[in-house]
């Protein structure tokens, strides 16, 4: 940008020494009979001004864009300086499925949702839940429920799952059944979401 603004400045210089070049002359002469001088005035339009026209226009056009530039840069650094980002993590003795925010702003869960094989998604209520624990034959369990927006803040987590005993079967139809899906928000409304289970979602 320092060397547009210094060619800038060196074209603006040169048009105004052609236009001290390209000044008007004057001339008054005295007729043989004795009349009145007369004067002739030479008007040049000095090339230089057009020059420097186009020069000033140019130099404000690049600014205007670079200022442009600077302001969507600076959004998409915003964006990005609060992003979240949510996983599902398993861990062992106790079971536990748990919901992190790894990223660097707070997350807005917008749905969470749960379902065992090929069955239908569905919200994260109390209902749901006891249905899947009730056919797993899980023991000293605890879920999450559905709270609508609930906050994840950055380094955060939340248990969706806790289970105290856990045969080796139910810890198996753990891995191989159970699908998790949560959607969530960053503060500027751009929308994520993520999965836990070894089946994709449609």
């Amino acid at each position: 940008m320092q060397s547009w603004l210094r060619e800038g400045a060196t074209c603006i210089r040169c048009a105004a020494f052609l236009s001290v070049l390209a000044v008007p002359s004057i001339s008054g002469f005295a007729s043989s009979a004795g009349t009145a001088p007369t004067e002739t005035i030479l008007i040049r339009q000095p090339l230089s001004a057009s020059i420097a026209d186009w020069c000033i226009a140019l130099i404000a056009a690049l600014a205007l864009g670079i200022s442009f530039w600077q302001i969507i840069a600076m959004k998409r650094h915003q964006r990005v300086s609060v992003r979240p980002l949510l996983d599902f993590v398993s861990a062992e003795e106790p079971r536990k499925i748990r919901l992190t925010n790894g990223g660097l702003g707070p997350a807005i869960i917008t749905g969470l949702f749960v379902r065992l094989g090929e069955g239908e998604l569905e919200p994260m209520g109390k209902s749901t839940w006891q249905d899947i624990v009730d056919e797993l034959e899980l023991e000293n369990t605890d879920f999450f429920t559905v709270i609508e927006r609930t906050i994840l803040f950055p380094g955060a987590s939340l248990d969706v799952l806790t289970v105290g005993r856990l045969s080796e079967e139910a810890n198996a139809a753990i891995e191989s059944k159970l699908q998790l899906h949560a959607e969530y928000e960053s503060m500027y409304g751009e929308r994520f979401s993520v999965d836990f289970g070894t089946q994709p979602f449609d």
